[in-house]
């Protein structure tokens, strides 16, 4: 009875820990991504160096995180990934155009294993509660990323506080005389040529006091994660063992005696052997993006990128700042955050009542009536502007949550990491081209977009159910590509 309680407490500790670190790490992005075009804006700077941050997040992922998870584990990848991150964070200390992108690149790096390594995390502890309670795993996958992304989003809480206390004392001035041409009526130079922040002494030490309270949360989550957080095995280090006593016990069963000719191949096979694992490892998460199962996640995976990056860079600057003024953002954000929190925990405790398919229609009607308003309306009053980051708050819960749920649930154990790793690579690169391009096609073109994005995600999710739910795809975790079984 010790041993089971003791298992169990054990579990929770690594899932409540694991949370507040990324919680913790991720209060510095999310703050600096909603005010990064107001801080920096000289020559788009703020929005240039986002743009290197996600890049990197969207092309090495499936090359890098599970390589890195499975090296280190994922207890040190998510240390790793949580310093990284930091680096991002002190580069606002100076602020130059060069420090700005190269820390974007860095900090780009360090989110892969954050998110790879905390999904897999997630996913494994889920599988060791349900097996000490003798219940089924997707129950707890689905709970267990309930509490994980509800702590995440109390990060837009947290952090857009920070940013709402510090932003009050900015000079940042728009011009706001003429708000026709708000909201849908947005095209990008005109906006941006309303838009300029002072450069006064004061306004940088305000900023700075700003980065050093982000810069203090993130060195408590490594902080967290290194002296609390559980590691989990070395997924190389078990390959090598295993074949280390499959060696052994041949050589019993042949009587085989010598002993120095067996430690000098076993030698060669232990230098060989980590090259081999992570060209194969890269081999197959390369290979599993192309997976049908994969495929048709796709349109999802790309959408969970691009339906948050146009609420933190659109909707905050061309209905919320330009209607109302930036003060406004911080407040929304929080909102936004709140509805995120609470969504999260919520879809968690109605899982069992209400389906994963049930859940994403609702999420998407949402998404839509939002879209079709302001397409039809272009609405400008305050109520609305609130209004909106809430909606969005709960259909992200929605979207991360049971996202995260379904790869863990559809997908075996050996697989799940790669899965979440081509999950944020496409999540990333969603954000990326959005940033890249949304300097470029006027408000209207880019919720015309969306609007199409979002009927594809979710026409391709409603066949891959129909599928899934006549067994095309059979067990979890087993697929009809003969080419993932070697």
């Amino acid at each position: 009875m010790g041993q089971f309680c003791g298992e169990k407490g054990r579990v929770l500790k690594n899932v409540i820990v694991l949370s507040t670190s990324v919680m913790l790490i991720s209060v510095a992005l999310v703050s600096l991504q909603d005010i990064e075009s107001t801080i920096n804006s000289s020559k788009g700077i703020g929005v240039l160096s986002l743009c290197s941050f996600y890049s990197v997040t969207s092309i090495l992922p499936c090359i890098v995180a599970p390589v890195v998870t499975d090296k280190l584990g994922c207890k040190w990848a998510i240390v790793l990934g949580i310093a990284l991150r930091n680096v991002y964070t002190a580069v606002h200390f100076y602020a130059t155009e060069w420090a700005l992108i190269i820390g974007g690149l860095i900090g780009g790096m360090g989110n892969i294993p954050i998110w790879t390594a905390g999904g897999t995390m997630i996913t494994e502890l889920a599988e060791e509660y349900a097996s000490a309670t003798a219940t089924d795993v997707e129950v707890y996958v689905n709970k267990f990323n309930g509490v994980f992304y509800s702590f995440y989003q109390c990060s837009h809480v947290i952090g857009n506080l920070i940013s709402t206390l510090c932003l009050t004392r900015l000079d940042v001035q728009f011009d706001l005389s003429d708000k026709r041409h708000c909201g849908m009526k947005v095209c990008p130079r005109k906006y941006l040529q309303s838009s300029q922040m002072s450069q006064n002494n004061e306004d940088k030490k305000t900023v700075y006091l700003m980065v050093a309270l982000l810069l203090f949360c993130g060195l408590l989550a490594i902080i967290l994660a290194i002296c609390i957080l559980d590691n989990t095995p070395n997924r190389i280090q078990e390959e090598e063992e295993s074949r280390s006593l499959i060696h052994k016990r041949l050589m019993q069963a042949y009587d085989y005696k010598s002993e120095e000719c067996d430690n000098g191949a076993r030698q060669q096979e232990g230098n060989t052997a980590s090259d081999y694992y992570i060209t194969k490892r890269i081999r197959k998460t390369l290979g599993m993006m192309f997976d049908k199962k994969v495929l048709l996640m796709t349109p999802l995976m790309i959408f969970t990128g691009t339906n948050l990056t146009w609420l933190f860079t659109d909707f905050t600057q061309s209905f919320m700042t330009c209607n109302a003024g930036v003060d406004i953002i911080g407040r929304g954000m929080i909102f936004f955050g709140v509805a995120d929190t609470s969504g999260s925990l919520l879809v968690g405790m109605v899982e069992k009542y209400i389906s994963r398919y049930i859940m994403f229609l609702g999420a998407f009607v949402i998404n839509l009536s939002i879209w079709t308003s302001l397409v039809v309306f272009n609405p400008s009053q305050i109520w609305f502007l609130y209004f909106v980051p809430i909606m969005w708050g709960f259909t992200d819960a929605i979207w991360e949550t049971q996202t995260s749920a379904y790869i863990g649930v559809t997908f075996s154990q050996s697989d799940v990491v790669d899965v979440y790793s081509i999950w944020r690579s496409w999540q990333y690169f969603g954000y990326t081209v959005y940033l890249a391009t949304t300097h470029f096609f006027c408000m209207s073109v880019k919720v015309y977009i969306q609007l199409l994005l979002s009927i594809t995600m979710i026409t391709m999710f409603i066949i891959s159910e129909i599928l899934t739910t006549k067994g095309y795809f059979g067990e979890r975790g087993t697929f009809d590509d003969p080419k993932h079984m070697s």
